[in-house]
């Protein structure tokens, strides 16, 4: 796979014993209602900037890549209002990518801007997209948009243009009411809507399992490393995932103490 998609991703080898655990951070700016209109309000957006950029900067210290995902939301804000300060005049998406090597993807729950919009957007920023979904509806089977992603996605809003799905992360159930049952390391290729958890060699896409997403499922594997209750012939993963509208100079610091 090319470089900045999977590689950008894999962020720590941890291995205090013969099964290592490869660990992500994710992080999510959301669309309104849940999260206000940065576009509509330039004095907040600059706030979240500058919290986004002191986070990021603190991973960057630590050798740690982030996977940034965004609806549209932030990046339409940031090509309004971003005038590039503290970021040597690259806006806030550009100096994640450029100067910090971060993966930057879309994440679009596709109720105003399908995902290919969204791709889009970022492109316009002045940064391709490597790829990764970021995040969709896999269970119950009925709900899912799995097979959404098995081919070239088109752009509603800017005609003409194509996002390529290449691999999928973030599996969720609709309204996230038993998400704990897509707590799963590992990763594997779902063969369908209806067999989401049966892996098949020929299926489309890759599908990166986020276990718990958060520290607690990293110290629970790194404790069955550490205690051999893990097969040393598979690949174990787990995702750290961070709501970006939470982030604070507070949270940041707690965060590199975990680290």
């Amino acid at each position: 796979m090319k470089r900045g998609i999977f590689g950008a991703i894999i962020l720590a080898n941890l291995c205090f014993s013969a099964t290592p655990i490869y660990v992500s951070i994710v992080s999510h700016s959301e669309e309104p209602p849940g999260t206000p209109d940065y576009s509509e309000n330039p004095p907040l957006f600059l706030s979240n900037r500058a919290e986004l950029l002191y986070f990021a900067n603190m991973l960057h210290r630590h050798g740690i890549r982030l996977n940034w995902q965004s609806e549209w939301n932030f990046t339409k804000a940031v090509a309004l209002y971003d005038d590039g300060a503290g970021t040597y005049g690259l806006n806030i998406v550009r100096y994640m990518h450029d100067s910090l090597n971060f993966a930057i993807d879309p994440h679009a729950h596709e109720t105003i801007f399908n995902y290919a919009d969204v791709a889009h957007y970022i492109e316009a920023l002045g940064v391709i997209p490597s790829n990764v979904v970021g995040g969709f509806i896999a269970m119950p089977p009925e709900s899912s948009i799995l097979e959404h992603f098995f081919a070239p996605i088109e752009a509603d809003s800017f005609p003409g243009y194509i996002w390529t799905p290449e691999i999928l992360w973030g599996s969720a159930t609709k309204n996230h009411t038993a998400d704990d049952t897509l707590y799963i390391s590992g990763i594997w290729k779902p063969v369908s809507a209806d067999s989401f958890f049966e892996h098949r060699d020929d299926a489309p896409l890759p599908h990166i399992g986020g276990y718990t997403r958060n520290w607690d499922g990293v110290f629970d594997l790194l404790d069955k490393s550490l205690s051999g209750e893990l097969d040393s012939t598979k690949m174990y993963t787990a995702t750290i995932f961070v709501a970006q509208g939470i982030l604070s100079h507070s949270f940041t610091d707690a965060f590199e103490d975990n680290i």
